[in-house]
């Protein structure tokens, strides 16, 4: 009965995907060219630039990122739909060496598939807007066959507990492994980004209580780490050699806001919330435990769709997060005219836009462009900060598959755990 359910509601969905996804690019594409006028640099003649490109760089990624999460969205609901898993897999595999052989072949196909979606985001598409290419292929092997360790582990230890004590198991033991990864997210950003740790800003600003990371990704960002009431802030050592110290300061300003106000806590709140409820309601769908290690991965399949709709729908918090602290820090600062060089320069770091349509921007930005910042209404309800990224980061522990797919961190390994945050 469950798997009847299952498969029915992959089916509908996947006969909508197609729709939702053109409908997506159609209407991106119609308002970059409609609030953008910057043309690429690339390889064309001059008259077919505007045809062939995208009118700007950030748009170019955020069309990658959406083709590459409807590519990973229709697959797996694909395989949802198919069951070719059943067909691959023997239906009895209580073998601990057989389940370990299976989902390293699982994660492996997930980073093969990923592998051209993110040369071409992270490699080719900065080539044509005369942009640094950061991807390196060392680097880029080391972060995907980490994530990949990281991912598979989850799985493993989910598909153990259910084994051993069913579902409400597997559900707790989620949890604790989320509390484990707010704890050591830092550490994991290092191992799979290729961060290093850096000194010398505190000696220059010893007035911020901070951790000073160096990325060769200028749009690395930092972040807040830690557990409530033990938070850290992470600064990037590259954005103070780029604007300086006053800039430093703003930044770790708003993110000591984001933590007294308890606007971090919430959004943490909210990715756990809504990684827990896919996990769960996926469980309940697919006929997780019972169903074996089959049931796992396809757990893992159906969660990534739920994800999706994370994708969707978290971006409003984190983004009024955002307005609320600008909100705040215009009135700290007291100074228009510093607020606005402050947001355009994080734009100019981060890939912003200095426009967006509004649609556009509801669904995909957790960042709002600069202009919107400026002019938005600021509401005060439902207010979390990152927490459509902190779902992406706590979506790995579950067995997602679209962690590292969005377009704010496809092809840029330093962003698959600590993507671009407020």
């Amino acid at each position: 009965m469950k798997r009847t359910l299952c498969w029915k509601v992959a089916k509908k969905i996947g006969k909508l995907s197609p729709i939702i996804f053109r409908t997506i690019l159609e209407t991106t594409q119609m308002q970059s060219n409609h609030s953008n006028n910057v043309k690429p640099t690339s390889f064309l003649p001059e008259d077919r630039k505007a045809a062939a490109f995208p009118p700007t760089y950030p748009t170019a990624r955020l069309l990658s990122g959406i083709s590459a999460v409807g590519v990973m969205n229709l697959l797996c609901l694909a395989l949802l739909a198919t069951g070719v898993f059943h067909t691959l897999i023997p239906m009895v595999s209580d073998n601990a060496l057989t389940d370990f052989l299976v989902v390293l072949a699982f994660v492996l196909a997930y980073a093969m598939i990923m592998s051209p979606l993110d040369f071409i985001t992270g490699h080719w598409i900065p080539g044509q807007y005369g942009r640094p290419v950061t991807l390196k292929l060392r680097t880029y092997l080391k972060g995907s066959l980490l994530h990949c360790l990281v991912l598979g582990s989850s799985i493993l230890i989910l598909h153990g507990a259910g084994q051993i004590g069913g579902l409400s198991l597997a559900a707790l033991l989620l949890i604790l492994i989320f509390i484990f990864a707010i704890r050591f997210q830092l550490h994991t950003a290092i191992c799979v980004g290729v961060l290093q740790k850096m000194d010398g800003p505190c000696h220059i600003l010893p007035d911020l209580e901070a951790i000073w990371v160096e990325s060769k990704d200028p749009c690395f960002s930092g972040g807040i780490v830690g557990l409530p009431g033990r938070e850290q802030i992470i600064l990037p050592s590259k954005w103070y050699h780029a604007y300086g110290a006053d800039f430093m300061r703003y930044l770790h300003m708003r993110r000591q806001k984001a933590t007294h106000s308890g606007w971090r806590s919430r959004g943490m709140i909210f990715a756990g919330a809504w990684v827990l409820m896919s996990f769960l309601l996926s469980a309940y769908l697919v006929g997780f435990p019972e169903g074996g290690l089959i049931s796992t991965l396809h757990l893992s399949l159906l969660s990534s769709v739920f994800h999706f709709l994370g994708l969707l729908i978290l971006p409003t918090p984190s983004r009024r997060a955002t307005l609320a602290i600008d909100h705040w820090m215009q009135q700290s600062i007291g100074s228009e005219h510093a607020f606005k060089d402050w947001i355009q320069k994080f734009s100019n770091m981060t890939d912003g836009e200095v426009q967006r349509g509004r649609w556009i921007e509801r669904i995909f930005h957790p960042i709002p462009a600069v202009q919107n910042r400026l002019h938005q209404y600021r509401s005060t309800h439902l207010i979390g900060w990152n927490s459509n990224r902190m779902m992406l980061y706590f979506s790995i522990f579950s067995g997602g598959l679209m962690s590292r797919a969005v377009h704010c961190n496809i092809g840029k390994p330093e962003l698959w755990i600590m993507a671009p945050a407020d």
